[in-house]
């Protein structure tokens, strides 16, 4: 069995929204402060205190190294860098040798068990549209030993000991004057695209017994694999489609021409807004 992870030191309304969709077919572990652990009372989730990870001597020694070649404030920036370092740190302390780890704005619709995994870890990858779109992440993504250990050197290469740090000059040169950022992102973009880690694209159509899915990257547009204008959108972002008679949650592919069925949605941004709890009764999980 894997659990799901969420990460979120300070409580917010769209956490506990979060919560109570994605603990419905999932077993959750709330990695946070005190103010999130009162969501233990919804079924399948077990709150842990983050300050144990977050202060070991292993992560507060990378810590120590740590570069701001973003231009996000600092302390948020070292926070997204050192996620993954967290997440290690709980999956020794627990005995799991994979997790699926959910930002705390993206929601899981399905039980992460019935997904099938093919490969050692799993996240999402979108197309490279741009020079320096590297936007793979983990909002949805499987996290294995291996991957975080590849992780760890990769951050050690960087702001310890510096020997990959030529690999991402070029990134950072040219976000001083375009948007985006080097953030973690970059990161597991490498990680993939240097054959480090082995990962399934989560963004890419699946076929589960017979029916289609996928998981949607962002719900401010409508983009897949194979377009930015994928899917199709209205006013607030990608049109949703809720299906009782089949129990399901479908969006509708511009390109294949058919509905989708849907494993997740991420509300990131401003769009955090529209994961409320209006949501628990309009959507099939």
């Amino acid at each position: 069995m894997i659990p799901s992870i969420i990460l979120h030191e300070e409580y917010r309304d769209y956490l506990e929204t979060n919560i109570q969709i994605t603990g419905k077919n999932n077993q959750v572990f709330l990695l946070g402060n005190e103010s999130v652990k009162n969501l233990e009372k919804y079924p399948n989730v077990e709150y842990v205190d983050i300050s144990k990870y977050v202060k070991s001597k292993r992560i507060e020694n990378l810590k120590n190294y740590f570069v701001n070649y973003s231009n996000y404030e600092s302390k948020y920036s070292l926070f997204t860098f050192v996620r993954i370092l967290i997440i290690s740190e709980f999956m020794e302390d627990f005995g799991f040798e994979k997790v699926f780890s959910c930002d705390s704005d993206n929601i899981l619709l399905k039980d992460i068990n019935e997904y099938g995994f093919t490969k050692d870890s799993a996240l999402c990858i979108p197309t490279v549209w741009e020079p320096f779109y590297f936007a793979t992440s983990v909002h949805a993504a499987l996290i294995s030993k291996t991957f975080c250990h590849e992780y760890e050197k990769m951050y050690e290469d960087v702001f310890v000991n510096k020997s990959r740090l030529s690999l991402f000059n070029e990134k950072i040169d040219f976000h001083k004057t375009n948007p985006g950022s080097f953030c973690d992102m970059t990161f597991y973009h490498f990680l993939n695209d240097l054959d480090l880690i082995e990962a399934e694209n989560l963004l890419e159509i699946k076929n589960i017994n017979g029916k289609n899915y996928v998981f949607v990257n962002n719900y401010a547009n409508g983009e897949g694999p194979k377009s930015r204008n994928q899917y199709k959108v209205n006013k607030k972002g990608i049109k949703i489609y809720k299906n009782n008679k089949l129990g399901t949650n479908t969006i509708y592919d511009n390109i294949n021409k058919e509905h989708l069925n849907i494993f997740n949605m991420h509300y990131q941004g401003k769009h955090k807004k529209y994961l409320k709890n209006s949501l628990l009764k309009k959507l099939i999980y």
